[in-house]
């Protein structure tokens, strides 16, 4: 029914129809423009996962994943991909299931011999022979345990190589690259926050403290003074009380510079003079 009245107004507006012509152009205006929108949601949303991708790739950290049953030498990776954490979960899981049921197939064995010895002696008791079950028939009952039981421990054996495997030379020298590389990132960053930016590593030490038993000990001075140290800075009060109590400064006269330069002495004391001087008039105006 509706395709039916669209087709007429494309008809009518073929042949001439302005107000449907109008219509028609409008209508295609609007559908246009929501590809468009469309098209850049799509674009932006493709943009946003990549940047969640891009800031959760997986780097080297500098450590090792040591080799196990269930993994080869691999280097440590933050964060760690799932596809990892999965497979040594799987293997893990696979081999207790092979060991559980290497445990199954000796008790099964130890079962079937129980049961020819019981034929055995109950014939010996009849006197006479008895229809056997798996006293004669022993060999066809192991020969399945007893292939299960290779397999499995052909699996124990490519665990153990794999537990056994070296770090190539070629993962050993990445994996040291990108230790020298975070320790340079990380003096980085600690140039940084001295220099006054306010870094997640400055954050989170602020907000630590001591110990809750160490904590519920110290006196109002002594927690004041806890939360200047925690500062990186070497200079001023903060250097002062870390001086106080004892620690060792990696610039001790760095405080020196507050002061100035012997040079510029008489020009400070000029600009002291004169902010001293401009706040003792501001004060009289105000009274």
């Amino acid at each position: 029914m509706s395709q039916g009245l669209y087709l007429g107004k494309f008809k009518k507006a073929n042949a001439g129809d302005k107000r449907l012509q109008d219509d028609l152009r409008r209508f295609s205006g609007a559908i246009k423009a929501r590809n468009e929108r469309a098209y850049w949601f799509a674009l932006a949303e493709k943009e946003r996962a990549w940047q969640i991708r891009l800031a959760n790739r997986p780097i080297m950290t500098g450590g090792l994943l040591r080799p196990s049953f269930a993994n080869r030498p691999l280097p440590r990776l933050k964060p760690q991909p799932e596809h990892i954490s999965g497979m040594i979960r799987k293997r893990r899981l696979a081999r207790e299931r092979r060991m559980q049921r290497l445990v199954d197939i000796q008790e099964d064995i130890q079962d079937l011999e129980f049961e020819a010895e019981l034929e055995i002696g109950a014939a010996k008791l009849a006197g006479k022979e008895v229809e056997s079950v798996y006293a004669d028939h022993m060999e066809e009952w192991m020969i399945p345990l007893r292939q299960q039981k290779g397999m499995i421990r052909a699996t124990f054996a490519r665990d153990q190589r794999r537990r056994d495997e070296p770090y190539s030379q070629e993962m050993l020298d990445a994996i040291k690259a990108a230790r020298r590389e975070k320790i340079a990132n990380k003096t980085r960053e600690l140039e940084r926050e001295r220099r006054g930016e306010v870094l997640r590593r400055t954050i989170l030490r602020r907000r630590k403290g001591p110990p809750a038993h160490v904590l519920a000990l110290l006196t109002p001075e002594q927690r004041k003074m806890d939360k200047v140290v925690r500062n990186v800075s070497e200079v001023g009060y903060v250097a002062q009380i870390k001086r106080k109590l004892g620690f060792k400064l990696r610039r001790p006269n760095a405080w020196k510079a507050e002061i100035g330069s012997p040079k510029d002495e008489e020009r400070l004391n000029r600009m002291v003079t004169k902010v001293l001087d401009e706040s003792e008039r501001r004060a009289e105006r105000s009274t």
